[in-house]
């Protein structure tokens, strides 16, 4: 069964964002086509006051959930790129 929501990580359907509910933090999956931007966000997040250990997992299993990181964008240890909009738009159509 797919998720809509990670820890405080929550999948905004209408706009493919992740957002962090105890900061407003918002993560857009649009702009992860290729394994360096997701490591992007990744980071980015790590270095937040408010991203705890448990956060930043919770972050990496959503877009792992949603994006299919190893499947889409990095194989074998070859970076790929990847539409990531369409990916989470097929992701949110099979959502309940």
């Amino acid at each position: 069964m797919k998720k809509q929501s990670w820890g405080d990580w929550v999948l905004e359907k209408e706009t493919l964002v992740l957002k962090h509910k105890g900061t407003d933090y918002e993560v857009y999956l649009d702009e992860c086509n290729n394994s360096a931007q997701i490591l992007d966000w990744i980071i980015q997040v790590s270095q937040k006051s408010w991203a705890t250990n448990d956060v930043i997992g919770e972050l990496v299993r959503a877009l792992d959930d949603i994006l299919n990181i190893q499947g889409h964008f990095c194989g074998s240890g070859i970076s790929h790129e990847a539409n990531s909009k369409e990916i989470a738009q097929d992701y949110v159509k099979g959502l309940r």
